[in-house]
């Protein structure tokens, strides 16, 4: 089970750079500079009317990895540098360390960092002959959903983790190291050396200068920021399910929304005149609802009905 067969939308092209907040002659001078690689697409009826120029529309990825390119502009890395790290985000991810492990290990292994839910899917695939050939399979236009970016969006979206893009390097040397954190990975491998995450990471903080990007806020944006949010329909991030939650708060018909949160304290939205849809109560509704933040939902109407929405992982088929 990836993030192909769960989002498989993902790399339609529709976030526009008025929705990153990014200027058309900004967004020329990165192409120019080999930051991002990007061709504009034209339809038949395109080429029949003869349009010459076509407004920029990116995919999921290309978008998220912009809003990582701006991160890294306003501690003024230069671009030549942004370009290397985003030569290691699109690259495939590298799995030739599944080769070593025996199939006891991989099932340990994915029992740990997987939840569980997602955990009793991929055990169909424990063969490593399967995976590597299901990998060897994948057309060329889905091959980034298992690249590096890939992986970071994996990582928050399937597996509700907080990983984060490092940057790092020894001072004084201009050589920079692209590394993927995420702890939960950290400690559990580790832990297999029988060493603690945690010194291990308060030694690389201690070693090299190093620039930090959290990946989870930068998605969150896409549920946050209003310009973003709307593209998350056409990359199909919510569950239909999640969609009638959004819909019941912005028509008001309930007297109280209770989200039981996984990751922290549990929130209610009572029914005020106040409430609204842009507001920082549905904010953070879109963020655990896209997030995925959360165990259940309850609506309790103002005709005493009552509805309960449950955190599924959305499978299409």
């Amino acid at each position: 089970m990836d993030i192909l067969q769960l989002f498989p939308k993902l790399k339609e092209k529709s976030v526009t750079l008025s929705s990153l907040e990014i200027s058309h002659r900004v967004f020329l001078n990165w192409k120019e500079k080999g930051l991002i690689a990007y061709t504009p697409e034209y339809t038949e009826k395109d080429i029949e009317n003869e349009v010459s120029r076509k407004r920029i529309e990116l995919n999921f990825f290309d978008a998220l990895w912009l809003l990582i390119v701006k991160e890294l502009r306003m501690f003024h890395i230069d671009l030549s540098t942004i370009r290397k790290i985003g030569e290691f985000l699109y690259q495939p991810i590298d799995t030739s360390f599944i080769s070593k492990l025996n199939p006891e290990s991989i099932e340990e292994t994915t029992k740990k960092l997987l939840p569980n839910k997602i955990s009793d899917m991929v055990q169909e695939v424990l063969n490593k002959e399967l995976l590597f050939k299901g990998l060897e399979s994948i057309p060329n236009d889905y091959k980034i959903y298992h690249s590096n970016i890939g992986s970071l969006i994996n990582t928050v979206l399937l597996f509700n983790n907080s990983p984060s893009l490092m940057i790092y390097k020894k001072p004084l040397d201009e050589n920079i190291e692209v590394y993927i954190y995420e702890p939960n990975s950290e400690e559990f491998f580790f832990s297999k050396k029988g060493k603690d995450f945690r010194n291990e990471t308060i030694e690389k903080l201690l070693t090299f200068s190093i620039v930090n990007i959290p990946i989870r806020p930068l998605i969150g944006n896409f549920f946050e920021n209003e310009k973003l949010f709307k593209h998350s329909f056409s990359f199909d991030l919510l569950t239909p399910s999640e969609l009638e939650l959004l819909k019941i708060l912005k028509t008001k018909d309930f007297q109280k929304i209770v989200i039981y949160n996984n990751n922290s304290v549990d929130f209610t939205i009572e029914k005020t005149s106040v409430v609204d849809l842009k507001g920082e109560q549905a904010k953070k509704l879109r963020r655990t609802l896209g997030l995925k933040q959360y165990e259940k939902a309850e609506v309790f109407y103002r005709n005493d009905k009552h509805l309960v929405v449950k955190n599924i992982i959305k499978q299409q088929l």
